[in-house]
């Protein structure tokens, strides 16, 4: 079964902007990936902005009413920005890079 993944950011330098089918096997692959772009950008972005960045990425599964199989469903990474010279949060801007699923 082939399920549909779509960046819901709004980061249009991602993958995954439009609804893409993924297999269960591929799907990890592709997401994971996915929010390693997401990763890789923000700290561009507080490199650009002589910031320091903290991201954390979690990786969803879920299980498939008609076969009872476990698959990848989507991630989300948050991203956390601070000063350089202190170590206080300015911020979660980044919160909410999803990729949500639709069956």
């Amino acid at each position: 079964m082939s399920r549909t993944y779509k960046d819901q950011s709004g980061d249009p330098s991602v993958s995954l902007q439009s609804p893409t089918h993924l297999s269960p096997e591929m799907a990890a692959e592709a997401v994971i990936s996915h929010e390693r772009e997401h990763v890789q950008h923000n700290a561009q972005k507080a490199e650009r902005e002589g910031m320091k960045v903290r991201s954390t990425v979690q990786i969803h599964t879920a299980i498939c009413p008609e076969c009872g199989r476990i698959y990848v469903s989507g991630g989300t990474t948050t991203t956390y920005y601070s000063s350089k010279e202190t170590e206080t949060l300015v911020g979660n801007e980044a919160k909410g890079f999803n990729v949500n699923l639709t069956a």
